[in-house]
């Protein structure tokens, strides 16, 4: 009997070893989300403030994941987010990078694409930095389902 149990103990382990191997870990980025809100969205400021934080608000539980992705896969960035991408993963990162942390950095890349105009051939495109403050989401209306 005590081989028995003994014996369930260990397959039960290493079951579970085994399947813990297997779970996918999250890969959010609250801090650029907090970052973004720090910088941007002020329930309490200007209308144009408000403006963004109910249009946030307004995507449901996905709300902080939208502002830089589509779809349902987080691979799926919009336009705002491939351009933040390209500033917070450089290319020689290595492949355990699980993104920026450090806050001036997160704060640099925002300023930097908010700078960027929406239609990179068109000069006189607004800028992501203006939709933003005139209470638009920078992505544009998520798409979903992508």
């Amino acid at each position: 009997m005590k081989k028995l149990v003994m014996t369930l103990f260990a397959v039960v382990v290493a079951g579970s070893t085994l399947l813990g191997l297997y779970v996918g870990t999250a890969q959010s980025r609250p801090q650029y989300m907090k970052a973004f809100n720090t910088m941007y969205v002020k329930s309490d400021g200007t209308p144009e403030q408000k403006a963004l934080d109910d249009a946030i608000k307004g995507l449901g539980e996905r709300k902080g994941c939208l502002v830089c992705h589509e779809g349902e896969k987080k691979s799926n960035r919009n336009a705002y987010g491939k351009e933040l991408a390209k500033i917070l993963k450089p290319a020689d990162a290595p492949p355990e990078f699980r993104g920026e942390t450090d806050k001036g950095k997160i704060e640099d890349a925002l300023k930097k694409v908010a700078d960027i105009h929406t239609d990179p051939k068109d000069d006189k495109s607004p800028t992501y930095g203006d939709l933003i403050k005139a209470g638009k989401l920078p992505g544009g209306e998520p798409k979903a389902g992508k």
